[in-house]
């Protein structure tokens, strides 16, 4: 890394209450501190879309109907979060890990971190206990985040 940021940045969203059900995932891949790739992409979770799931992230199930299915873009995936893969708490990487399983694959080789404990460690009297979320922590850095609740990562 030569003192430089080098990682992985992941957001899923997903249609219902089973962690498995990514219905969209972006990635973001930071080299030498700065964005060098953004991929994104609606998949169609197989499943069901709740509606206070839709009405979190406004992505219906027709959105859906030709997007890919998860085993169809694992083998991208795998290929993006290598290394470092900073999610938000645990959910990007149990939904990332149910989904797989559900596939029938396993990613070959992330490090996952997780940017709410990272912040909470690193400024303690700030986010030890609450304030903690994405919104606030990026505002906190200087950096905005547009749209709440879609798979995006810059």
């Amino acid at each position: 890394m030569n003192g430089q940021l080098d990682f992985v940045a992941v957001d899923v969203e997903t249609a219902n209450a089973d962690l498995s059900s990514i219905c969209q995932i972006g990635v973001a891949t930071v080299r030498q501190g700065k964005v060098e790739n953004v991929w994104s992409s609606l998949i169609n979770p197989e499943d069901l879309f709740s509606p206070i799931n839709t009405f979190l992230h406004g992505i219906r199930e027709s959105d859906i109907q030709d997007a890919p299915r998860f085993r169809d873009v694992f083998g991208e995936i795998d290929q993006l979060l290598s290394g470092p893969v900073f999610s938000h708490m645990a959910f990007d990487r149990l939904a990332i890990t149910r989904a797989c399983e559900k596939c029938g694959n396993s990613l070959s080789a992330p490090i996952w971190l997780d940017s709410a404990q990272v912040a909470r460690r690193a400024w303690p009297d700030k986010y030890a206990k609450r304030g903690y979320g994405l919104a606030d922590i990026a505002s906190d850095l200087g950096t905005v985040v547009s749209q709440r609740y879609t798979a995006r990562v810059v």
